[in-house]
């Protein structure tokens, strides 16, 4: 496993960690984690490229690049 991939997947584990903090609230949870997201793109690219990398997400969702496979995430690794 690469970095890159090492580093995605441990992210991957902490979404899913802080989600699980609240349960009955998952949607409301992953909405503010998105939004903080949201905020740190537009601090660090400004909200015209936000934007330009937003689209790119819309295409990629649609796409069928982010089908969840949870069978990626190491026993180990799961709570």
């Amino acid at each position: 496993m690469s970095e890159e991939e090492l580093i995605m997947l441990e992210a991957k584990v902490d979404m899913v960690d802080i989600i699980s903090k609240h349960p009955g609230k998952e949607m409301e949870t992953v909405s503010m984690c998105f939004k903080v997201i949201v905020d740190s793109y537009v601090a660090m690219l400004g909200e015209e490229d936000t934007a330009k990398f937003l689209e790119v997400a819309i295409d990629s969702v649609k796409n069928g690049f982010h089908t969840i496979d949870s069978s990626e995430i190491p026993k180990n690794q799961l709570n």
